[in-house]
């Protein structure tokens, strides 16, 4: 799911060829303090897997509309493998996101940097930039639309490739809904401000996405998510991918795409998972 932004983040800048464009990619939501948190819940006494099911936001671009289970901390990881313009590929990971439920209705959100490797005539790699953020959900939990709003404040942490080298908010406003027992409809609205070049723009993007499951460990999703840039060309993808519930607590998932605009890579595939503790 891209990171100030994830579309922008995870699709426009890793597709880009020259060295400043390839610095946009790191403002997605590159996760730096996860990785703490999570060794923390494996390793500290009476720090135990949660037997609760969990709700990730991954793999898709659109988030979910409710928090982590109370009490809990939600570790999500993954990677991305993408193919771009004049033959481009783009590996990044971790992806790592630490979802750490304070309230019953309210998370914290910490991330650690991906580690991305660019490969073309020009070929770069390091680290991008970390973030921080909160997820406050708007409904109640019985509600007939889940209504979430996410706050994310990306850091600059990262290499000189690949950061931002400045503070950069993004909003996002994300709904979902249960259609029958087996479908489900969802996306979501995102507003933000990267810097690039030392120049602050707007960007704003949304996701519409479809869900089913298709067993009591299978699900699948399809789902449309585009980046409007301020100035520049919007990027489009159609993505799908599949979760499987490995145990009440563990998730894990594939997930591909493919660019429905010149500006978007020609296509990406990626995997990962999310544990609940």
């Amino acid at each position: 799911m891209i990171k100030p932004n994830e579309l922008l983040g995870r699709i426009n800048a890793r597709s880009r060829l020259s060295r400043e464009r390839v610095k946009n990619m790191v403002k997605n939501r590159t996760r730096n303090m996860r990785l703490t948190l999570g060794i923390f819940g494996l390793l500290v006494p009476g720090f135990a897997f949660a037997q609760t099911n969990l709700v990730t936001d991954r793999p898709g671009f659109t988030a979910s509309a409710v928090v982590a289970a109370f009490g809990h901390v939600q570790l999500e990881s993954g990677f991305t493998w993408e193919h771009g313009e004049s033959k481009t590929k783009v590996l990044s990971g971790p992806e790592m996101l630490v979802r750490w439920a304070v309230a019953q209705r309210f998370e914290l959100r910490f991330g650690i940097p991906d580690h991305i490797d660019v490969r073309n005539s020009n070929s770069l790699s390091g680290f991008g930039d970390s973030s921080i953020g909160a997820k406050i959900q708007l409904s109640p939990t019985n509600a007939a639309w889940d209504l979430a709003s996410i706050v994310t404040l990306s850091l600059p942490t990262g290499d000189d490739e690949f950061s931002s080298d400045d503070f950069d908010p993004e909003l996002i406003l994300t709904a979902g809904k249960d259609l029958t027992a087996s479908w489900s409809i969802g996306g979501q609205v995102m507003a933000a401000l990267p810097t690039a070049n030392n120049d602050r723009s707007f960007l704003w993007g949304g996701t519409l996405v479809l869900g089913t499951s298709l067993s009591e460990r299978w699900g699948a999703f399809a789902e449309v998510a585009a980046t409007l840039p301020e100035t520049g060309s919007a990027i489009v993808v159609f993505h799908n991918g599949y979760t499987y519930l490995a145990r009440p607590n563990l998730q894990l998932d594939v997930h591909g795409g493919a660019g429905l605009s010149s500006s978007a890579p020609d296509f990406f595939i990626g995997g990962g998972f999310g544990v609940l503790f």
